[in-house]
């Protein structure tokens, strides 16, 4: 596995003098890298960070000279000269790409397409113009199948090319399973409405996936949109999943020998009571929101059961790992499919828990197996599996009312309308001290892939009705210069990108704003309680649309915000609104009303000998229905 904190070893300039002299053995070594390096996570701009003396820091080396000192234009002049690097190589008729380096350009197209948009080009097409493969009027004209592979390479969401998915797809069937796969991987967020529109029309096409061969790539390649489907905005947004699990199945089923597949049958037969539960852990440290969210639960389970937890090695720590009688690590990645089933047939679960689904990759196959005669999910992501092999769900936290049995394929066991959190470690509160410069600052603290482009639009009405000064100040969990661009295009200086920071530095910005907006149709969770910390309300909506389009509504309940902040549809969230934006008494009532609330009787339960009966009640529940 590729180290996530190994540096860039090359400039941008290092780049550019390489394609210059034409040395492409060089140049695919250097851009194989810095795929890797994006895909581990890491952002192209250099962090750098003055201490309280002004000495300039690095936190973070990216590719040089991009770095975080710069102006938004400046990073963009630099990203339009990345671009070019990558308009020389691909358009040069005198070289024949290698067939591994143009496959890479293929599998990390959203990566690529990203650095496109944030250059002076937008798009790729370009290229394929240059190549003699596309003309003015944005007509494809291919001749050969090399030239199919540049079209695998170059099109992307931005494109203005006019397509057909499933002919494109299945021209040269191995490659194609790669850029459908591809040009979804990791997709966050709609940045214009071409791309919002390309997006779509991908996903018109997604029943397709079923009849894809799976390679170990290819699986890898779709865990990323089985789980960020979740997050189109569109009513069969899950579709894609479905596929998804199809495909994923018939590629799980060559990876089964005959005598592991006996093993399975004969254990999952043996089973007949629940003594030994496997805990598959996506993301388990100490200061994840996972832990935060399920500790309690999950260590609850030790007392009555031999409880084992499957994890990923970096994805759990010596505190962490106290929940668990024993932990087996695992590798994040399919490719060792075959030998962590070993690993799960030496333990002889009884009972298979997934405390979370779609945050790795080596968990997917896993929902897509009969590994245990029970299978249960909770919905640390929450959405249905929509796997025939997951038998249960569990849920807490969920207001009254609604038939959530609806949303997921799962039985349902719902265990109360309260859950109850760790608190973050080592926070530190501070006083509270707001700007006194009568501009309303609202927070939207969210993923990006939740920030939908109805929310967006939302926002230029709130800019519309506005007597007074008003800023969006959005704080991801991962920065993105693409969204600050396209933030930037739509409302200019009223849109401040806060980027990812230590929590309590995080808290303290947070602070700063007067209001917050919840985001939808798909709300968060720990967020809430950061605002409900901090006394800032926050308006919400709960559209009838999935599980997680009831969390904000759910967990605000349950720490007692006020009935004015809960609205009935998109228009009475902008009216709320409006008039909190131009009311500042009601929002200093609204605020001493959510700060009076006793979160550690609320939320947080702080004494180690509290027991979250979560899991355990649902357990019993599953025992009654066998």
């Amino acid at each position: 596995m590729p180290n996530k904190n190994k540096p860039l070893y090359f400039t941008l300039f290092d780049l550019e003098r390489t394609i210059a002299q034409k040395d492409f053995a060089t140049f695919g070594n250097q851009i194989s890298e810095l795929f890797n390096f994006l895909d581990q996570g890491n952002d192209l701009e250099t962090k750098l960070q003055k201490d309280s003396s002004g000495i300039i820091h690095c936190k973070h080396k990216g590719l040089i000279p991009i770095n975080s000192q710069m102006s938004l234009q400046e990073k963009l002049d630099y990203y339009s000269r990345l671009a070019n690097v990558f308009t020389n190589y691909l358009s040069d008729k005198n070289h024949i790409p290698d067939e591994t380096i143009l496959v890479q350009f293929v599998i990390f197209k959203t990566y690529i397409s990203e650095i496109f948009y944030l250059s002076y080009f937008g798009s790729m097409d370009h290229i394929l113009f240059n190549r003699g493969i596309l003309n003015e009027n944005y007509t494809l004209n291919l001749k050969t199948e090399q030239d199919i592979k540049y079209l695998y390479a170059c099109l992307c969401l931005n494109s203005e090319i006019q397509y057909d998915p499933e002919q494109i797809a299945f021209a040269i069937p191995h490659y194609g399973v790669y850029w459908y796969l591809g040009m979804l991987y990791a997709h966050h967020h709609s940045f214009n409405k071409k791309i919002e529109d390309n997006l779509n029309k991908l996903i018109d096409a997604s029943s397709m996936v079923q009849k894809m061969d799976f390679d170990s790539t290819s699986v890898e390649l779709s865990i990323g949109p089985w789980m960020l489907c979740s997050y189109f905005d569109r009513s069969d947004r899950h579709q894609l999943k479905k596929s998804i699990n199809i495909a994923i199945r018939k590629w799980v089923n060559k990876q089964l020998t005959p005598g592991i597949e006996k093993q399975l049958t004969k254990q999952v037969s043996a089973t007949n009571n629940i003594k030994r539960i496997v805990v598959m852990c996506e993301k388990y440290s100490s200061n994840h929101a996972m832990y935060r969210c399920y500790h309690h639960a999950i260590s609850n389970l030790k007392d009555s059961y031999e409880v084992t937890g499957f994890v990923a090695k970096n994805s759990y720590d010596q505190n962490s790992s106290k929940d668990f009688h024993h932990i087996i690590e695992v590798e994040d990645s399919v490719v060792n499919f075959a030998t962590t089933i070993k690993k799960l047939i030496k333990v002889k679960p009884d009972l298979i828990i997934f405390a979370s689904l779609g945050m790795a990759k080596w968990t997917i196959p896993f929902a897509n197996i009969r590994a245990a005669k029970i299978q249960a999910m909770c919905y640390g992501h929450p959405a249905s599996a929509f796997s025939e092999y997951i038998d249960f769900g569990i849920a807490a936290a969920f207001p009254e009312g609604p038939t959530y049995q609806k949303f997921v394929q799962e039985k349902l066991i719902m265990t109360g309308t309260s859950t109850h959190m760790k608190r973050m470690v080592d926070y530190l509160p501070e006083e509270i001290i707001k700007p006194n410069d009568n501009v309303v600052r609202i927070a939207i603290n969210s993923s990006l892939p939740k920030i939908s482009q109805r929310l967006i639009n939302l926002l230029s009405l709130v800019l519309t009705h506005s007597s007074i000064p008003v800023e969006f100040h959005f704080f991801l969990i991962k920065s993105s210069l693409a969204f600050e661009k396209a933030m930037f295009k739509r409302f200019a200086s009223q849109a401040i990108i806060h980027h990812p920071k230590p929590y309590n530095d995080y808290m303290k910005s947070l602070s700063k704003c007067n209001l917050a907006l919840g985001t939808f149709p798909f709300g968060g969770s720990n967020t809430n309680i950061d605002l409900a910390t901090l006394g800032i309300p926050k308006i919400i909506y709960t559209e009838d649309t999935g599980l997680s389009s009831y969390s904000d509504l759910g967990i605000c309940k349950q720490m007692n915000f006020p009935e004015e902040l809960f609205s009935k549809s998109e228009e009475e969230l902008l009216i709320n609104l409006i008039y909190l934006i131009h009311n500042p008494v009601e929002r200093e009532r609204l605020a001493k009303l959510i700060s009076e609330q006793d979160l550690d009787q609320l939320i947080f339960k702080e004494k180690t000998d509290y027991k979250d009966p979560m899991i355990k009640d649902a357990i019993e529940v599953i025992k009654e229905i066998l």
